[in-house]
């Protein structure tokens, strides 16, 4: 009996030391850009949190109704044809992913390249780091403009 009981903490020790350790924020950015810029829409669909994928999914459904696309009841857009809609690329080396929070459930992970830095916004989902892509994305500032004045 004492053999048997041995062999099974030995092989619970070898199945533990073998699990793979949770990535950090910094390598799961860095996993992000990298299939971002490899094109895998399916891979980059699964890293995103599910707060962004049902925003993107709700923009990539009112884009398609501006367009007069017909909807198919109950069938759901592909995460494919979700993100090829909007075109999302990482632009730049973005390098040194560095933590710019504190530590928690949600950290800022800053990315520095050629053209500044900018900040990827990352949540704990599901026992892994998610991209907050909503969070992170920063809107392009848009220009005022101002009529001239009346002549007199």
């Amino acid at each position: 009996m004492r053999p048997l009981f041995t062999l099974a903490l030995l092989a619970l020790a070898l199945n533990l030391g073998c699990a793979k350790p949770e990535p950090t924020p910094e390598e799961a950015a860095a996993r992000f850009l990298a299939t971002v810029r490899a094109g895998q829409a399916r891979q980059v669909w699964g890293m995103l949190t599910a707060s962004s994928q049902a925003d993107l999914t709700a923009r990539y459904q009112a884009l398609q109704a501006a367009q007069g696309a017909q909807e198919k009841p109950g069938e759901a857009p592909s995460p494919v044809d979700v993100l090829r809609s909007f075109g999302l690329n990482a632009l730049g080396s973005a390098r040194n992913p560095v933590v710019a929070s504190p530590l928690g459930d949600h950290v800022v992970v800053r990315l520095t390249g050629a053209r500044g830095s900018t900040d990827l916004h990352l949540l704990r989902e599901q026992g892994g780091w998610k991209v907050d892509l909503m969070r992170s994305l920063t809107p392009v500032a848009t220009a005022t403009v101002t009529p001239p004045a009346p002549q007199e």
